[in-house]
């Protein structure tokens, strides 16, 4: 009684992978990633720094039995390594362009 509707066509991803031809195509090859780059030194000094304070902070007693210094000496070396290695690592955070507009939205950026 009612007409059938038409069928919608059909893509090649809609069709089972047994059913399609391998030699339409070529497979994917994707490029070469870019090499790492390198840290920058007062990167890596800041992150040590920090290490070392925060094993110095919790033991102390590592420069005593090693190089004979007081507790309070160790306590203070670390305090000012820690310090110093977290203000580091923060004065070397990039800073946004200044010449860029401001985008309220803040989303994803291609």
């Amino acid at each position: 009684m009612f007409p059938s509707e038409p069928e919608p066509p059909q893509d090649s991803a809609s069709e089972p992978w047994h059913e399609l031809d391998p030699d339409e195509d070529t497979p994917f090859v994707p490029p070469e990633p870019p090499p790492m780059p390198l840290f920058a030194p007062a990167s890596v000094l800041g992150a040590m720094a920090t290490i070392v304070g925060l094993g110095l902070l919790f033991y102390p007693a590592v420069l005593t039995s090693f190089l004979g210094v007081s507790i309070q000496l160790s306590l203070l070396l670390a305090a000012m390594l820690l310090l110093t290695g977290v203000a580091t690592l923060i004065s070397r955070l990039r800073n946004p362009d200044p010449d860029e507009p401001e985008d309220p939205d803040l989303g994803a950026q291609v």
